[in-house]
């Protein structure tokens, strides 16, 4: 049977400590892009709703400022 060593350095402590703090910043970045996208497709529904001429140009707006790349603001034909 083997034993086990439940300490850790100082240096791990660190590096988990940093990684913690990594991780979370990731998911909270992960989450603004998530709400982003869904505030966009909410506003796309109730602009199809409302009859407006290009309701995905929410979408493509918040791809474009997410991407950095300008959406194709044209009705892609």
């Amino acid at each position: 049977m083997s034993t086990r060593n439940d300490n850790i350095t100082p240096s791990e402590a660190q590096f988990l400590l940093a990684e913690v703090i990594r991780l979370s910043a990731a998911l909270a970045a992960a989450r603004l892009e998530s709400a982003n996208r869904l505030a966009a497709i909410r506003a796309a529904l109730g602009a199809a709703a409302d009859g407006e001429t290009d309701p995905l140009a929410y979408l493509r707006d918040q791809l474009a400022d997410e991407t950095g790349i300008p959406g194709n603001t044209g009705s892609g034909r």
